[in-house]
């Protein structure tokens, strides 16, 4: 198990809070951009696993049940006695993550979940990329969207980022989700030219929610979360407003 102390990045301060996964071996810093454009209209709050950034000396976990059980117990002790609903945002193999923390937080923290670029639950491909050598390994990582060709040939840079990657894609091929049904609302956010993952992939998170289900197009590529940023922000601050008129509850599947 990876070393404990806190994984949660505080990015804005004020408004209703806003928990945001990123892509498979990301830090707080693909959030920052989404956070400036929530300025004022959210507290964003970054999820940062070990393995990366300043916690680049920690050991990565490779559980996502553990992954899970810790995000929830950290984003329960950061909510405290607030009943504002929480959103939980996972992009790619952080909608997983999300999902599965969401699943464990407490009923006076139930929230809403959005998801982006990541097929559901029960459709997870499981090729054992994790276990390829490097060099297939980070190409196909760069063929999936989250890392740039030219990292594979700097030698520095393949070390700083494979242990992360590694670890995420492992917990992800790796997992078998305990939670069939999620009693949140979830928005699924398909982007226009997401080639990585088909459309009936990512409409198939309606199964997993007895909460209600929406789908919203958005202009963009698979990579949401750092290139189509103005966009995602805008379909979060329909929910922040929602929220805000009249809370989140689930009303049936849309």
């Amino acid at each position: 198990m990876a070393e404990q102390g806190t994984w949660l990045v505080e990015l804005t301060g004020d408004g209703q809070p806003v928990y945001v996964f990123p892509h498979g071996g990301a830090g707080s810093g693909a959030v920052r951009d989404l956070a400036a454009a929530l300025e004022g209209d959210a507290r964003v709050v970054a999820v940062r696993l070990p393995g990366r950034e300043s916690s680049a000396h920690l050991t990565c976990e490779v559980d996502t049940d553990v992954i899970a059980a810790t995000l929830a117990a950290q984003i329960h002790a950061d909510l405290g006695d607030t009943t504002t609903p929480p959103i939980l945002y996972g992009h790619c193999a952080g909608a997983i993550f999300a999902y599965e923390t969401a699943a464990l937080l407490a009923a006076d923290h139930h929230g809403a979940l959005v998801i982006s670029s990541h097929e559901s639950p029960d459709r997870i491909p499981r090729p054992g990329v994790w276990t390829w050598d490097d060099v297939p390994f980070l190409e196909r990582v760069a063929a999936d969207g989250f890392l740039p060709p030219e990292v594979i040939e700097d030698e520095e840079l393949r070390e700083i980022c494979l242990p992360p990657l590694r670890a995420d894609y492992q917990a992800i091929e790796t997992h078998e989700s305990l939670c069939e049904v999620l009693p949140w609302p979830i928005t699924a956010l398909l982007a226009d030219t997401d080639t990585p993952v088909a459309e009936d992939d990512i409409t198939s998170w309606a199964d997993v929610t007895d909460a209600g289900f929406t789908l919203r197009h958005v202009a963009g590529p698979h990579h949401l979360l750092t290139e189509s940023t103005d966009s995602v922000a805008s379909c979060l601050r329909v929910l922040l407003s929602e929220a805000a008129a009249t809370g989140i509850t689930g009303q049936g599947r849309a």
